[in-house]
């Protein structure tokens, strides 16, 4: 049983006449938020796309880069040492000439252990000096991989797959926009936990099977949901007979949850000495992906003549 407690947030933007006032005001409520969110007891809290910047235009954005840059970094690298919160600080990051839309994962002890560097800006962005990012990132943590996904990045496959082939188990997506549907089909497509930070409304944490999970707590614009990340993504075919029989055997600490008009289940484990891998060896279980490749292969072999 591998659980981790997320928080995540829906940031209302101020535009205060000054464009320096309302990056200081954002940072100054980011702080708040976090502090207050703190008594939850989050592992790790995530804010949304360029997040001390919001409310700025993006050529002055741009232009404040290199004044805001470091101190953002700083007050929330303290922060996350203080209380001992994994932070997902999106902002824009300045390398020499060059500003990028980028997310930094802070650990406990308020160290930088990765960033990712937006691949996919919009041709706004990019007109207004942002530019690409070159691959996908997929931190280990205590608990499990994490990968990042920011804004545009969703309406492109080829860095979603690299993600997840990567092994990221938790995806969050920084946003300007909800992503919605999209990000339900993220979820169940690959069987992987979504969390979203966004600008206006609509925080989710999503299982892997497209569900929503999670509360709001303090705030009507925080919410907080438990993962565990001891799970497995089963099709039904081959496997559903056998669900009895670990029901009657492991009753509540093996969670099944079926979604039947996609014919497929998650079994996830709430026993601190039984793993799901063990569920399934023991039960011969086949997990989606590998009854997926299976039959690919099957249908491939048929149409060459090697069965």
């Amino acid at each position: 049983m591998r659980r981790v407690r997320v928080a995540t947030l829906n940031f209302r933007e101020v535009r205060l006449e000054d464009p320096r006032r309302t990056v200081r005001e954002n940072l100054d409520r980011m702080k708040k938020i976090f502090e207050d969110t703190s008594y939850d007891h989050p592992d790790i809290f995530a804010f949304t796309e360029m997040n001390p910047f919001l409310g700025v235009e993006l050529n002055k954005s741009v232009e404040l880069a290199p004044e805001f840059y470091e101190e953002s970094l700083d007050i929330f690298e303290e922060l996350a040492r203080k209380y001992e919160i994994y932070v997902v600080l999106p902002t824009l990051e300045v390398v020499s000439s060059k500003v990028y839309n980028t997310v930094f994962l802070i650990n406990r002890e308020g160290e930088i252990v990765g960033r990712y560097r937006k691949v996919h800006p919009t041709i706004s962005e990019m007109e207004a000096g942002i530019s690409p990012g070159d691959r996908e990132v997929v931190i280990e943590t205590e608990f499990g991989k994490v990968g990042f996904l920011i804004c545009f990045d969703l309406n492109y496959k080829d860095i979603i797959r690299k993600t997840v082939e990567k092994g990221a188990e938790i995806i969050f997506f920084l946003s300007m926009y909800e992503g919605g549907l999209q990000l339900r089909c993220l979820a169940f497509d690959y069987g992987i936990y979504v969390v979203s930070a966004l600008k206006l409304s609509g925080c989710t944490i999503l299982n892997p099977l497209g569900r929503e999970i999670g509360e709001h707590s303090h705030s009507p614009y925080v919410r907080i949901g438990d993962i565990n990340l001891d799970y497995g993504v089963f099709h039904l075919d081959y496997n559903w007979r056998k669900l009895p029989e670990i029901k009657r055997k492991y009753g509540e600490r093996m969670r099944i949850y079926i979604s039947r008009p996609e014919a497929t289940f998650m079994i996830v484990s709430e026993d601190t000495l039984i793993n799901v891998d063990d569920v399934v060896k023991e039960f011969c279980l086949e997990y989606r992906y590998d009854y997926l490749q299976r039959a690919n292969e099957f249908c491939r072999r048929l149409k060459t003549g090697n069965l």
